[in-house]
């Protein structure tokens, strides 16, 4: 499966990072009932607050200048 996604990527010229998901993500991504839907972890996998459903850019700035500011933490 990751040959598959290198090649992928490297064709689409994806320069971005790409995931293949735990056991633990699929089972969480099998609720996910929109595109694009965006999970912020942390650099050990935890998923930090909820989940931003749509393209929603605003969202997702505010999500991002709270997790810098360290006011979001896991599950929050």
């Amino acid at each position: 499966m990751r040959c598959i996604s290198v090649k992928i990527t490297s064709e689409a010229k994806a320069d971005f990072v790409n995931l293949l998901p735990s056991e633990e993500l699929m089972k969480y991504l099998e609720k996910v009932e929109a595109v694009p839907t965006t999970i912020f972890v942390d650099a050990e996998g935890n998923i930090l607050g909820e989940a931003v459903v749509g393209a929603n850019v605003p969202q997702y700035q505010e999500r991002l200048a709270a997790f810098l500011h360290g006011k979001l933490c896991c599950w929050c």
